[in-house]
């Protein structure tokens, strides 16, 4: 695996190659979700495919990165509309050597799932797999709000095909709350962890982004409804009643532990920010959109865009360390930049000091 001391001072020193990137491998879905930040309209420049980034120019952009890259979350839109996803995701693991890799779906296609593990997932196994299957409801409320008929079938029947594939393969649910589900939200979790044995949930409570603005009205009882799934999803960790991310040995203890803080966190910041520590957006953490655009985050405006790859052919790392990332960065830090998506707050937990050192004593009093 990629050089470890490398990595280290990466993360905790030189904060200045990317370590981790989500990737938006397309903005197509068949799925239509009210809270969804993404423009669906047909005339959109992400629903078009011949604006999406080709296998040859992410080749050539994941030889920029073969020096830094550790991790990468696959999203979209729906990333298994790309009939060319096996291929893009093992250039980035044979040319990056990915230690682990993310994949955010809503779990429509079972079929190319359990084609996408034997024909990716047995090839690498020294590469972890983290599926993210998005359920955020009861059966048929849920494809009421994906609307797609007959999605939460399917969706479990692709977390089923991940849950009993190869051992560094990963099954976890998204459970996204939102004004559709908030007051059932707990009845939900219950369904989903005690009905259909989901061993892992990621709670996430939406958020302003894109083409969805969360009412003003509702958020006071989102964030409640988040702070009481939360609170049950770490009782359920510790006790053993749920895996969380355990069986990745130390990587897993440490997310689970993470994700204790960063619950407590996001709790504290969706109403009204908070500066915790300086913020790695843009650094070690970065955002490549369908179309190529390279973004510090999800959430920055779009005059925050660090370039287009496009217009560096491809080449990612000359685009990283050009004017305008550069000075991105500084205005990042100079203003103490801070929010609570979820997403960054992984790197900017494990690249400070302080949070680390939180974690490992947590992590080495459990074990005595």
């Amino acid at each position: 695996m990629k050089n470890k001391l490398r990595l280290l001072k990466n993360i905790y020193l030189k904060k200045n190659k990317p370590v981790s990137l989500i990737i938006f491998l397309t903005e197509r879905c068949n799925a239509r979700c009210s809270f969804c930040f993404i423009d669906f309209n047909p005339n959109a420049k992400g629903q078009k495919k011949e604006n999406e980034i080709s296998v040859e120019n992410f080749k050539t952009m994941s030889l920029s990165l073969k020096d830094s890259l550790h991790h990468l979350n696959f999203t979209g839109g729906e990333p298994f509309l790309r009939s060319d996803f096996d291929q893009i995701i093992s250039n980035f693991i044979e040319n990056c050597d990915l230690s682990s890799v993310v994949i955010s779906t809503n779990g429509s296609y079972p079929k190319k799932i359990s084609k996408f593990l034997d024909n990716v997932c047995l090839k690498y196994p020294e590469t972890k797999f983290i599926f993210q299957f998005s359920i955020d409801s009861f059966p048929e409320r849920h494809n009421e709000i994906r609307k797609i008929p007959g999605l939460f079938d399917r969706t479990i029947e692709s977390y089923n095909f991940v849950k009993n594939s190869h051992k560094n393969c990963i099954s976890t649910c998204n459970l996204t709350i939102s004004e559709d589900n908030y007051q059932q939200i707990e009845e939900v979790y219950d369904y989903l962890t005690e009905k259909h044995n989901i061993e892992t949930i990621n709670p996430i409570v939406v958020r302003n982004e894109g083409v969805y603005d969360v009412p003003s009205e509702s958020k006071i009882a989102l964030i409640e409804a988040y702070k009481k799934i939360t609170k049950k999803n770490v009782e359920n960790v510790d006790k053993g009643n749920l895996r969380g991310f355990s069986n990745f040995d130390i990587e897993g203890k440490v997310i689970n532990e993470k994700n204790k803080i960063q619950y407590k966190m996001i709790a504290e910041t969706y109403l009204k920010p908070k500066f915790y520590s300086n913020c790695v957006a843009g650094s070690i953490f970065g955002v490549v959109t369908s179309d190529g655009n390279v973004l510090p985050c999800e959430i920055l405006d779009k005059d925050k865009a660090l370039g287009n790859l496009k217009d560096y052919d491809f080449n990612f790392m000359k685009l990283w360390n050009d004017t305008k990332a550069k000075d991105t960065r500084k205005w990042i830090k100079d203003t103490k930049c801070n929010c609570h998506w979820e997403c960054i707050f992984t790197y900017n937990l494990i690249s400070s000091p302080k949070y680390t050192a939180n974690i490992a004593s947590k992590i080495i009093k459990a074990k005595l």
